[in-house]
């Protein structure tokens, strides 16, 4: 955790800053990746707050403008989520071309070392680029100046031991020290003798251990664990992990063309037999609509039925999903809404289907940025839930005035790039039991 959401935080953004102390030749704010200075600072400040609005909730906690709080608490998963999702996308134009190459070098290898299961290939091309990376940081900041040695932090060589230690002890996320710190902030918590805190916190981790005995000897003591596999009222399991949940519409009702046509689409290839002898311009339909779909990962789609009530200012956009389409390949969407159709009620999104990645930016950076433009309603489709993968982020390549968030209902408009983030390490969160919250609110 320190190593990948402070340690290489502060060094990467002190160096770009200008800031970084210990030169008594060089002046740091004047060399060519000393960028983020002045006005363009403030200006990339605002633009990771404004980015808040567009990342789900099941984010520990969406980046703050980081050039007001940078030094004033800025939490290790605000770096984690700038430095690792947003600031290959965010600062391709602002930095020279070899120091931003360095950093999506870097990022992919943290993105796959943050994986719950590696594959033998992803764990070979993580430690080819770190080889690369750990060498041309080197290079490229050190440049064999005496003056600049300790720019070469011992994090840069800690990180490129990683993929070694996952051959050895299995995905680091696993052994992270992020259970740690939640124990150490949950025993504090629970001290009520500041006048004697050691022998207290000690009675209070034998109670712990006593009570967790317990629970795991008779399950059916630990009630926060059946709430987190229960689901909330009104909900439809729909099995393998999968449950529709409220809000739902109080009928049926019909449909507008442009959507009747998509559903004419799904089912002339999923069920002919229901669209036989019926024409795609003339189809019409009538469905009840769901607003949230929980997944097997445990986490909680949302759709554009109800986010789209709230302005963007009031916001965490959540209705941005990973999905397997007909030909079994990857694409991203947003979901319009979810109901359930014909007589054997199947269920199916209404996805708005974003368009092909930028493939030379996704080349040139590893793999770091998948940038897409938004399809709107001219790309619709339906999909079974059961092929949706999971919730992701869609930022703007290009941020929205801050004044257009009290009155933008929209929030995607047609034409507009945006690029993927999704959660590295969501396996912890799941397993922390963070995701039940996004089934207790209801739309």
């Amino acid at each position: 955790m320190h190593l990948t959401d402070i340690n290489f935080p502060d060094l990467l953004l002190s160096i770009w800053r200008g800031v970084i102390k210990g030169s008594t030749v060089t002046d740091v704010k004047k060399l060519p990746w000393a960028v983020l200075q002045g006005d363009t600072w403030v200006a990339h400040g605002l633009q990771v707050q404004l980015a808040s609005s567009y990342l789900p909730g099941f984010f520990d906690r969406a980046p703050r403008n980081i050039a007001e709080k940078i030094s004033s608490g800025y939490k290790a998963a605000e770096f984690h989520t700038y430095l690792w999702n947003y600031a290959p996308a965010m600062l391709r134009r602002l930095l020279p071309v070899d120091c931003w190459r360095h950093l999506c070098k870097t990022a992919k290898s943290v993105q796959i070392i943050y994986q719950e299961r590696i594959s033998v290939a992803d764990l070979k091309k993580s430690r080819e680029l770190l080889d690369e990376a750990t060498r041309e940081f080197e290079e490229i900041y050190v440049q064999r100046d005496p003056d600049r040695i300790h720019f070469v932090r011992p994090c840069i060589h800690t990180l490129w031991h990683a993929p070694d230690e996952i051959v050895r002890r299995g995905s680091l996320i696993c052994c992270t020290q992020c259970t740690m710190e939640r124990l150490i902030g949950d025993l504090v918590a629970e001290l009520k003798q500041p006048s004697n805190p050691y022998q207290n916190l000690s009675q209070r981790a034998v109670r712990r251990c006593q009570v967790n005995a317990l629970k795991a000897m008779i399950p059916s003591l630990d009630r926060s664990e059946i709430q987190r596999y229960s689901l909330p009222r009104g909900a439809e399991d729909l099995g393998d992990g999968f449950a529709l949940l409220r809000a739902l519409d109080s009928c049926m009702r019909s449909i507008p063309s442009h959507e009747a046509a998509a559903f004419y689409d799904f089912l002339q290839s999923a069920e002919p037999a229901s669209v036989l002898d019926m024409s795609r311009e003339t189809y019409s339909l009538k469905v009840r609509k769901w607003a949230r779909l929980k997944l097997p990962n445990g986490l909680v789609a949302r759709s554009a039925w109800k986010e789209c009530d709230k302005p963007l200012s009031k916001l965490r956009l959540a209705r941005c999903v990973k999905f397997a389409n007909q030909a079994r390949q990857t694409e991203v969407g947003e979901v319009q809404y979810f109901c359930q159709m014909g007589k054997t009620r199947r269920p199916v999104a209404l996805v708005s289907v974003f368009g092909p990645r930028d493939a030379q930016l996704y080349t040139d950076s590893q793999g770091t940025i998948e940038l897409m433009e938004y399809g709107g309603s001219g790309a619709l489709c339906v999909v079974d839930v059961r092929d949706i993968q999971t919730v992701v982020g869609m930022i703007p390549d290009v941020m929205p005035a801050e004044e257009t968030y009290e009155s933008d209902y929209q929030h995607l408009h047609e034409g507009l790039r945006y690029f993927v983030v999704e959660k590295l390490g969501l396996k912890l969160g799941v397993l922390a039991g963070e995701a039940e919250l996004e089934l207790e609110s209801e739309e």
